[in-house]
C-alpha cells in the first residue's frame, strides 16, 4: 500500500522549460537562442550546479566568456534566477492538497542547485510537503540509486510504501534500483490520481 509520494519538481510541480525561460528574455533570434540552450542549460556546469559542485556565481563565470556579449545579461539571469516567474502544472496544487488530506506523506526529490530553498515557497503546494531532498544539498543526483536511498534513510522510509513521481524514465529506473516504484509524469494527471487514490 501507498503511504509516502516522492515528487519530483521539474515538469511536475512547476515547468521547466528552458526555452520558454529564453523566451522571456526577449531574446527572438534562432542563434542567439540556441547559443544560450547549449552553453546554458546543456552545459556541464548546469549538472555541476545539481550536484552541489558549483554555485550560481561560479557558473556563471565559467559560462559568459563562452557566449558574446549581447548574450551575457540573458545569461546571467538564467542562471541566477530562470524560475521567477514560477509557472506551476495545472490541477497539481489541488492534487497535492487532496493527497495530504488523505494521510499521504509528501517528500520532494529533486535535482536542483541550493537555489531551490529561495523559490520552494513560491511553488503552489510547498506547504503540503513533509520533508525535501535536494541533490546539491547532499551531492548526490538522480537517476543514482544513493540518492533515493539517501532520502528512505534521512525519513525512516520503507521503499515498498512509496511511489516516486518524475517526468524522466530514467530517474524512474533509478528509483527501482532502490526498489521504489514509480510514475512517469507527463501531464496525465487523472492517471496518476486513480493510480494514488486507488490504492489507499
Amino acid at each position: 500500500m501507498i503511504k509516502n509520494l516522492i515528487i519530483d519538481m521539474g515538469n511536475v510541480l512547476i515547468q521547466f522549460n528552458p526555452a520558454l525561460f529564453i523566451d522571456r528574455q526577449g531574446i527572438k533570434d534562432i542563434e542567439g537562442h540556441q547559443a544560450l540552450m547549449r552553453k546554458v542549460f546543456h552545459s556541464v556546469e548546469w549538472v555541476q550546479m545539481d550536484w552541489g559542485v558549483l554555485d550560481e556565481s561560479q557558473c556563471e563565470s565559467l559560462v559568459l566568456p563562452r557566449l558574446p556579449k549581447h548574450l551575457h545579461k540573458a545569461a546571467s539571469q538564467l542562471i541566477h534566477n530562470w524560475s521567477s516567474p514560477v509557472v506551476p502544472i495545472p490541477g497539481m496544487a489541488d492534487f497535492l492538497k487532496r493527497c495530504k488530506e488523505a494521510g499521504f506523506k509528501l517528500y520532494l526529490l529533486s535535482n536542483a542547485s541550493r537555489r531551490l530553498h529561495d523559490y520552494w515557497q513560491d511553488i503552489p503546494g510547498h506547504e503540503h510537503f513533509d520533508g525535501l531532498v535536494v541533490s546539491a544539498d547532499v551531492g548526490l543526483i538522480k537517476p543514482q540509486p544513493e540518492i533515493f536511498e539517501h532520502l528512505l534513510d534521512s525519513y525512516q522510509l520503507k521503499a515498498a510504501e512509496c511511489l516516486f513521481i518524475d517526468d524522466m524514465p530514467l530517474n524512474i529506473a533509478g528509483a527501482y534500483q532502490a526498489g521504489i516504484p514509480g510514475f512517469i509524469f507527463r501531464d496525465n494527471l487523472e492517471e496518476l490520481e486513480a493510480l494514488v487514490f486507488g490504492k489507499q
